[in-house]
């Protein structure tokens, strides 16, 4: 019996998916990352949704790597009827606490605060509403662990102090 495109359903058995199977085009990223979307639209038409979601990661990794944003868009489309999405790996972290974590906007409002200027300043000269800076303020004072304008004013200053 064969399945989708003439490949035996068993055709997991005989390509070692997921775990030690490399294209036989290795050598040639573009080729190779194809072969593994292709193998992941087959996973998924198979109801093998864990090894889908596998080629689909090396697939789009191998892209990303060509700089081939297209390859990437349309791999994805491809799968997603089949509810296939990409895999948390392919996820940069970003930093949740900490000077780092801060948005550049918000590390403008804070060297703000840290000068000592009110929200309605620091509104009027960045031609934001209260309301947008409040809510920065807000987002700052979580992100650095602050419990007042006080400790963000103290950190701006010992943060511009180790700059």
């Amino acid at each position: 019996m064969t399945g989708l495109w003439g490949v035996p359903p068993s055709w997991r058995s005989w390509t070692g998916w997921p775990g030690r199977w490399e294209p036989a085009s290795a050598g040639r990223p573009l080729e190779q990352a194809q072969a593994l979307e292709d193998a992941a639209v087959l996973a998924a038409a198979s109801q093998d949704l864990a090894a889908a979601r596998h080629g689909l990661t090396a697939a789009i990794g191998r892209y990303e790597a060509l700089g081939a944003r297209w390859d990437v868009r349309r791999a994805t489309a491809r799968l997603r009827p089949y509810g296939v999405r990409r895999g948390r790996g392919s996820y940069r972290s970003v930093p949740t606490a900490g000077w780092e974590s801060l948005t550049p906007t918000e590390l403008t409002v804070a060297g703000l605060v840290g000068a000592g200027l009110s929200n309605p300043d620091i509104a009027a000269a960045m031609f934001l509403s209260r309301n947008t800076i409040q809510t920065h303020v807000s987002h700052i004072l979580g992100r650095l662990g602050a419990r007042s304008r006080a400790e963000i004013i103290r950190q701006a200053h010992d943060h511009r102090a180790a700059s």
